[in-house]
């Protein structure tokens, strides 16, 4: 895990703390799910490319759907 000053020499790049109950889960959907390597995008579109602002929603509805999760709306 990086501290904060080793984020500041990484631009573009976010630390976000997990907990350790989730890392499995995390480790399964960066293993089939997210971009390649260190800089592999965590949430990529369907032909595995940056997901737009404009079709994001439609990728996460879709996500939803598949994983038999509900959401409420406010």
């Amino acid at each position: 895990m990086k501290s904060r000053a080793q984020a500041a020499d990484m631009p573009g790049k976010r630390i976000v703390s997990v907990p350790e109950l989730l890392l499995p889960e995390l480790r399964t959907h960066l293993n089939t799910y997210a971009g390649e390597g260190d800089d592999g995008l965590v949430f990529i579109g369907p032909k595995g490319a940056q997901l737009r602002r404009a079709n994001f929603t439609r990728t996460w509805s879709k996500a939803i759907t598949a994983a038999v999760v509900s959401i409420q709306r406010r």
